[in-house]
């Protein structure tokens, strides 16, 4: 190591999917938990409240921008109870930010649990 902090970082829409695909398949055959959070920020994600996001995410946890206001973070692991607790880490440091969380349901994919999240975040339930 260099002596620098390890710090989260954004992955690209594809890795994300990747890392997420291998979460479910995870959950599916150890039947551990996985939540996936989406933040939005109207108006678009600034660089300063970006980087406040990533620095309350642990080092395993994955995160795009799905779109300019669109953060989506793939919690393993985590229960919704946990993820709850992101959510109030989250609100702290970026106010005015909607989230919405999905857990993992058996036979789900990667895909639907996204869209699931994306769903809840723009109010139209899941």
């Amino acid at each position: 190591m260099d002596g620098r902090p390890l710090r989260k970082e954004l992955q690209s829409t594809e890795v994300f999917l990747r890392g997420l695909r291998e979460e479910v398949s995870v959950s599916r055959d150890y039947g551990l938990p996985v939540t996936v959070l989406v933040a939005v920020v109207e108006g678009g994600w600034s660089a300063e409240d970006l980087r406040k996001a990533l620095d309350v995410l642990r080092f395993a946890d994955l995160a795009t921008l799905l779109e300019p206001r669109e953060l989506a973070v793939a919690l393993p692991n985590t229960t919704p109870e946990g993820a709850g607790a992101v959510e109030e880490r989250l609100r702290k440091v970026v106010p005015g930010v909607r989230l919405a969380s999905a857990a993992y349901r058996q036979d789900e994919t990667a895909e639907s649990l996204l869209a699931r999240a994306r769903r809840m975040a723009a109010g139209s339930g899941g």
